[in-house]
């Protein structure tokens, strides 16, 4: 059976100071967790922030949104490994 996954999709909210704190936080928390795979979503701009303070922990650190393609002039769009490179495990799609 596979184990449940338990994410929070933040959408436009908080500032990286914000969600560094509040993963800060949290870690200490749910340290113990092990039946439930933990996720959070921030905004784009805290993924990598985010993906050091919960480097060590259970919990993961996902995207929002992704594009196909690996580069090129696509404003506002941002490629897998792009997402990879900034600590992405898991990304939301649709």
């Amino acid at each position: 059976m596979r184990k449940p996954l338990m994410a929070g999709n933040w959408k436009m909210n908080k500032t990286i100071p914000e969600a560094v704190a509040m993963v800060s936080e949290l870690k200490g928390k749910i340290a113990d967790v092990k039946d439930v795979d933990v996720l959070i979503c921030p905004t784009f701009t805290a993924i990598s922030a985010l993906a050091n303070e919960a480097k060590g922990t259970n919990i993961n650190i996902g995207a929002q949104d992704i594009f196909w393609e690996a580069k090129g002039a696509y404003t506002g769009e941002i490629a897998p490994n792009m997402l990879v490179d900034a600590g992405c495990t898991y990304v939301i799609i649709g």
